[in-house]
């Protein structure tokens, strides 16, 4: 995995720094300070690992960052008595770390403690702690339950998952845990990550005094069918299964689990960051002319999608918008090309980029591995012999730029708003021609060019 692909999965990438002093204890390194010893490194291979209480005489009172992150083959691990800190990323993708058992006073368990250990299933709190990071037991993937112990001043937990100890904001729903799930009426705000990489959660219920939800929440939950939003909520609507603001003004976040198209309701004006993010089941969206904002990673990772059209009023997508849809071919902007960010396209190796009003070069010049940017210019051969009746068919030719796909659709009545579609092809060497063999069954039928 690439840096960027890291990037868009939400983690900081870490480099171990030196540990000063370093010294070594059989298969640990460590280093001392302040009358205490911090575990800097684990080169050993035992599956069961105790952290000795003591090194010469001095009591190890912290496991520092990244100390024994990636020891896959580990599977139980015992911190002793006299711990107070588990550092940064300390078992980050510890695969078979089954069982952590905490003998003393941790106040602090640090961001990413246990990142990614993907084999642990439950996970006890102690009263002592005080402090936990961000994303310190996402990704964990067979997690079923965060136990708080009862008198522990800061946090709690309900149906194993882990909240702040009023019970007002939900912090992290366990990885491994699957179904439906209700949120407390008691919550008020949802942590960053909370829900992320919950692959088993199928619907979730929002309460009405819910009134914040964290960046990236729900990413990657690929099973997620639906939200349902109380409408007490002063903050949010679930309509359609999907999160959006009070005012259905903001498009918050799509569950991913659907699969299919999906048309955004018109009053959206924003298209938030994530909301799509890992939908591969998605296979079409239809982005309403009121849209003007696309978000960060908006569509990221939406391997079904294989044609977008940007409606006009779009005038800024964001980084990465629709990096690694590797399957997208097509996208069609219909107005003025707008601001784009950083790899709004990276990934997406096959993707052409048309458009019909602006000018393609200050993209082209800001990102020298932009797609392909094609102008789509079609326009109906008037003067030529092919425009009118032949063969009791109405028909006429389209030229423009070679290779540029159109489709031709046909209405009769201009005031409907009603446009049907008649012939989808490409302008192979600059035309195409076009004919209607039904034009006579109607009284009157209006035609024009479209982009797919």
């Amino acid at each position: 995995m690439n840096n960027k692909q890291l990037a868009f999965l939400g983690f900081a990438l870490f480099s171990t720094p030196l540990a000063a002093n370093a010294l070594q204890y059989g298969d640990f390194t460590y280093s001392t300070a302040g009358g205490g010893v911090t575990i800097t490194d684990y080169t050993g291979s035992s599956t069961n690992v105790d952290i000795p209480e003591t090194i010469a005489g001095t009591p190890v009172t912290s496991i520092g960052d990244w100390s024994f992150a990636s020891c896959t083959g580990m599977i139980s691990v015992t911190i002793p008595v006299h711990v107070t800190g588990i550092g940064t990323a300390a078992f980050q993708e510890c695969a078979g770390l089954a069982s952590v058992t905490i003998l003393g006073a941790v106040t602090d368990i640090g961001d990413f403690a246990f990142n990614s250990c993907s084999a642990l299933t439950s996970f006890t709190i102690p009263d002592s702690v005080a402090s936990i990071g961000n994303l310190a037991f996402n990704s964990c993937n067979s997690l079923l339950s965060l136990t708080v112990a009862d008198a522990n001043p800061s946090y709690s937990s309900t149906n194993g998952v882990l909240f702040n100890k009023e019970l007002t904001t939900l912090i992290q729903y366990p990885g491994g845990k699957a179904g439906d799930y209700t949120i407390p009426g008691s919550v008020v705000s949802i942590w960053d990550n909370a829900f992320s990489f919950c692959y088993g959660l199928t619907r979730v219920a929002f309460p009405g005094s819910t009134s914040s939800i964290g960046s990236q929440a729900f990413k990657s939950c690929t099973n997620l069918m639906s939200f349902t939003v109380e409408e007490s909520s002063e903050s949010f609507s679930g309509a359609g299964g999907v999160i959006f603001d009070k005012g259905l003004t903001q498009l918050i976040q799509y569950p991913c689990g659907k699969a299919g198209s999906y048309t955004i309701p018109g009053s959206v004006t924003s298209i938030g960051d994530l909301a799509f993010y890992g939908c591969s089941g998605l296979t079409g969206v239809s982005i309403p002319a009121s849209v003007t904002i696309i978000g960060n990673n908006a569509f990221a990772f939406c391997l079904g999608l294989t044609s977008v059209t940007i409606p006009e009023g779009v005038y800024w997508i964001k980084d990465y918008a629709f990096s690694f849809c590797s399957n997208l071919s097509s996208v069609f902007f219909k107005g003025y090309l707008p601001y784009i960010g950083m790899d709004v396209f990276y990934g997406c190796d096959n993707v052409t980029i048309y458009y019909q009003f602006g000018d393609a070069s200050y993209w082209l010049g800001a990102f020298p591995d932009f797609p392909p940017v094609v102008l789509w210019n079609p326009a109906v051969e008037a003067g030529s012999a092919s425009f009118g009746v032949h063969g009791n068919q109405f028909g006429f030719n389209i030229i423009g730029t070679a290779g540029i796909p159109v489709v031709v659709e046909a209405s009769t009545n201009l005031t409907s708003g009603l446009w049907v579609p008649l012939q989808t092809g490409v302008l192979a060497g600059g035309s195409l021609s076009f004919s209607d063999p039904a034009w006579t069954n109607y009284p009157s039928r209006f035609y024009r060019i479209n982009m797919p």
